[in-house]
């Protein structure tokens, strides 16, 4: 809705929510990038909403919880098969974003003929879900739970591991989301009034409007 931050969706679903929530993974128009956009609302002297932008190519790229122990790796995608982070991430945004019929984000889709396609296909929709197979002369197990994003998103986090490791990983993939959720409760906000700047500076922003 042009450069007015308060007629954004991201600014109007968290003060409409009141709380943090996430967006559905988009085509940054500036940029020409894949992102997702967390934003909360402040209230206090100044009501607005703080928000930050997450690059998923970049943060796939870089983030080392897409990669659990020796050998096992996470894949989040959304409601609609639309990927949020996988260890390959941006080479299947080069291949998508290049489609012929129409530039697109990577999808599950994409992994037709990969392990974690195969698990994906056979999913129920039930959470969690579990499967055991075999890919390529190994045995894996799989596992498929469904978060809540926000009120409006929701996310799928599929964990695929050798079964020699898988519960070793569980346990670890375990201890890092409780990790970053305490990050996350004691840092997002203070951050952002720390450290948020005019939005053509830095992707952490707070747009106050006085009410």
């Amino acid at each position: 809705r042009g450069n007015e931050a308060r007629q954004r969706s991201w600014y109007l679903d968290a003060r409409q929510a009141g709380q943090l929530v996430t967006s559905a993974p988009y085509l940054s128009f500036n940029l020409n990038v894949p992102m997702i956009t967390f934003s909360a609302p402040v209230n206090g002297s100044a009501r607005g909403v703080v928000g930050l932008d997450l690059k998923l190519d970049s943060y796939s790229r870089s983030a080392p919880t897409m990669r659990i122990g020796g050998s096992g790796y996470l894949v989040i995608f959304d409601s609609q098969n639309t990927l949020i982070a996988h260890p390959n991430y941006g080479t299947m945004f080069d291949r998508s974003s290049a489609d012929p019929v129409a530039p697109r984000l990577p999808s599950t889709y994409d992994l037709r003929g990969t392990l974690e396609g195969e698990v994906i296909a056979g999913w129920d929709k039930s959470s969690p879900y579990w499967r055991k197979l075999s890919w390529k002369g190994r045995e894996y197990f799989a596992r498929i739970e469904t978060i809540a994003l926000s009120p409006a998103v929701t996310g799928n986090v599929l964990l695929v591991a050798p079964e020699d490791q898988f519960a070793k990983e569980i346990r670890a993939l375990n201890r890092q989301a409780r990790l970053l959720a305490l990050i996350a409760c004691l840092f997002f906000l203070p951050a952002a009034w720390i450290f948020g700047t005019p939005m053509s500076k830095t992707p952490l922003y707070l747009i106050a409007s006085k009410l």
